[in-house]
């Protein structure tokens, strides 16, 4: 089974929520329609985006027999005082919309991370929804990063039923100079990847929460290139005295998807983290997604088996009965 682990989804249900009329609604007139987050239009408008039988085409035509989808990040709403509820009922439309096809499609839940109580019992709300497989939350949550105190709870539940855990950058680094070519997504989105990568590392949240699976979006960011540039600091530095680990070691107790648009990045990362510890993405719908991801997966150099791995093996024998 060919399994996409990363790609989004909004719920439409969810823009006929009053309650939630400023977070996210569909205007419609003579032109089209019209998305709205936030009461800013979200352009081009994708209708992959909101519509299940969309992205079943589209599945189809890539040749992806299911997919995990989620929230995008900026739909994650941490900040916003209504998150818990927004939370519940968007997991509630994700799980009630995938079950219309069980067959194609689970579901990552979000979480109000702002509220480690809310977390946590929704954390054990979804765990015993069959569709559900795994979480998503941001690379960092509104600021906060991914090794602070304050989240050891969430990683010990995390651990407890060991879940699947998808990092998505969001609130990447503000600077002027990010502001043209897309480069906060360009540049930042990797960028915010690999400082949580590196913030779990040298946390060591990974031997402490054993039975979390963490994966990080769009290959881990930066992160497979500068672990030596990381592990030479770590002898060198004396700001690393306390990290035990190294972090070539550190690197292989995650998982990374493999939108990266390019077989041969992909191969080296394969040769950092190892086939094993690779999942096919394509960040569906938006237009970095990987369009091809099958293609490029398969036109990796290494054994057909480490490719089939990577395309659904892999992520089949982390979630077990969750697929």
């Amino acid at each position: 089974m060919i399994i996409d682990v990363h790609a989004h989804y909004i719920p439409a249900s969810l823009a006929d929520n009053e309650k939630f009329s400023d977070l996210f609604y569909v205007k419609e007139d003579t032109f089209g329609k019209t998305m709205f987050i936030k009461n800013r239009e979200l352009r081009p408008f994708n209708p992959g985006l909101i519509y299940l039988d969309e992205q079943i085409a589209d599945m189809d035509k890539a040749g992806i027999d299911m997919r995990f989808i989620s929230l995008p990040p900026f739909a994650l709403n941490y900040e916003d005082c209504r998150c818990k509820d927004w939370t519940r009922e968007s997991n509630k439309a994700l799980s009630e919309d995938a079950s219309l096809h069980r067959n194609r499609f689970r579901y990552l839940a979000t979480l109000p991370m702002a509220d480690m109580e809310g977390t946590i019992r929704e954390i054990d709300r979804v765990i015993n929804d069959p569709l559900c497989a795994g979480i998503e939350i941001a690379t960092n949550i509104a600021g906060m990063e991914l090794d602070d105190a304050y989240l050891e709870p969430f990683w010990k539940k995390a651990a407890e039923y060991e879940i699947f855990v998808l990092l998505h950058p969001h609130y990447t680094i503000k600077s002027a100079r990010l502001e043209r070519y897309h480069l906060r997504n360009l540049m930042g989105n990797p960028l915010d990847t690999t400082i949580a990568a590196f913030a779990l590392m040298t946390g060591d949240v990974a031997s402490k929460y054993p039975g979390v699976k963490i994966c990080f979006s769009h290959s881990g960011g930066y992160t497979p290139y500068a672990i030596a540039r990381f592990e030479h600091a770590r002898k060198v530095r004396k700001e690393f005295k306390g990290v035990q680990k190294s972090y070539e070691e550190c690197c292989r107790s995650f998982y990374y998807d493999t939108i990266l648009h390019d077989a041969e990045t992909l191969q080296f990362v394969e040769s950092k983290v190892t086939s094993s510890h690779l999942l096919m993405g394509t960040d569906y719908p938006f237009d970095m997604g990987d369009e091809e991801p099958v293609h490029t997966v398969s036109s990796m150099k290494i054994p057909r088996e480490k490719i089939s791995d990577i395309l659904g093996g892999n992520i089949e024998r982390l979630i077990g009965d969750g697929i």
